[in-house]
């Protein structure tokens, strides 16, 4: 069972890489404003987890979800990804004693912090044991995650239990943790490591990292304390706004960008209001900066940037309608917390209500942790 589990996670991550690569050739064609010189393949995967978000939302909103539709999908976006590994293979150059230490120590943590994630079990009884492990189980058995009593459900799109449900499939619901603690922390690597990577021909830039560089890498991986309270979204959320980050970071031009490009930030948008609804105030917050700092280094094309920015707004939310469709069938609410739905906030078993001060006294004292 662990072997089995420890390749099926893996072969997940080619899905994200295979699908993430069919992104790359849907958004940046030959007749772009801009095609970036080099995706790697952390880039790539997180492009892939968007993209699967996006139809999940779909697949539960027509109540399709399945084990073998499911399983199709996988292979299907991993033979993808394992022909893009192979076409994309860099020549190693000579490496060095040292070079070869940093390497080999960064893939023995990596694969022990992922192996670690399969046996790595639910932390918390009152949120996995009745609500977050079962809604995967529900979500496979009945095709769509429907729940009109959960006050667990109506605080989340589901985004999070379809990645999780790509694990079970292989599994049991019991191994779900590995989506979050394992392979999204294999994808937040290679984002990490790819936005670095000089861009060009010059395939030695990932291997000429110095062994303090080495060094201080693993220890952050190693030693890294996410927040894992339960088996929600943590790592998985993550991703999603890394890659939307390093996204923006190829948008040279908001204010007349190639216009498959808006539509790929409005997935990501929209991919992490799938993961929990307030990482869409957090994405959208984050898109709007970034389009507020480049036209405040120009200060012309005012309208461009308006139209570009309603334009991602928009389509964000066509990316999103299906999920909301699906809260709405399940709880009678498109998107909490603005239509309360089924929420009943006088019974105090749980509540996912804060008021403003809680949420600003929390903000700060994450921020203020020597850790942040």
């Amino acid at each position: 069972h662990f072997t089995q589990q420890f390749f099926w996670g893996l072969l997940v991550l080619l899905c994200f890489i295979g699908w993430g690569r069919m992104v790359k050739a849907l958004v940046y064609t030959p007749s772009s404003q801009i095609i970036p010189q080099h995706v790697d393949w952390g880039l790539m995967a997180g492009w892939g987890m968007a993209f699967t978000l996006i139809i999940g939302g779909v697949l539960n909103a027509l109540s399709i979800v399945s084990i073998e539709l499911l399983s199709v999908y996988v292979l299907l976006g991993a033979l993808t990804g394992t022909i893009t590994l192979y076409r994309n293979r860099l020549k190693l150059p000579t490496l060095s004693l040292s070079h070869i230490f940093i390497f080999g120590s960064l893939i023995a943590v990596l694969l022990a912090y992922y192996a670690m994630a399969i046996q790595f079990q639910s932390t918390s009884c009152a949120d996995d044991d009745i609500a977050y492990i079962p809604f995967i189980t529900r979500m496979l058995q009945t095709g769509s995650l429907m729940d009109p009593f959960s006050l667990r459900r109506i605080a989340g799109f589901g985004g999070h239990t379809f990645l999780q449900a790509l694990i079970g499939i292989s599994g049991n619901e019991n191994t779900a943790n590995l989506m979050d603690r394992g392979v999204a922390v294999l994808v937040c690597f290679g984002l990490v490591i790819g936005h670095f990577r000089t861009p060009g021909n010059n395939t030695a830039a990932p291997y000429s990292l110095s062994l303090l560089q080495g060094l201080v890498i693993i220890m952050i991986i190693a030693l890294l304390p996410f927040p894992f309270l339960n088996s929600a979204s943590h790592a998985t959320g993550l991703v999603i706004f890394l890659t939307l980050f390093r996204t923006l970071d190829l948008t040279e031009k908001p204010q007349s960008p190639n216009y498959r490009t808006l539509w790929l930030i409005a997935a990501l948008v929209a991919a992490a209001a799938s993961l929990r609804p307030h990482f869409l105030l957090s994405a959208a917050l984050g898109v709007t900066l970034f389009w507020l700092i480049c036209w405040w280094q120009e200060k012309r094309h005012s309208v461009k940037y308006c139209l570009s920015l309603i334009h991602t707004g928009l389509a964000s939310l066509i990316f999103l309608l299906p999920w909301m469709v699906t809260l709405q069938l399940s709880s009678n609410s498109p998107l909490y917390p603005l239509f309360k739905g089924n929420h009943r906030p006088e019974f105090e078993t749980y509540s996912a209500d804060n008021s403003s001060f809680e949420l600003a006294r929390f903000v700060f004292d994450i921020m203020s942790e020597p850790r942040m």
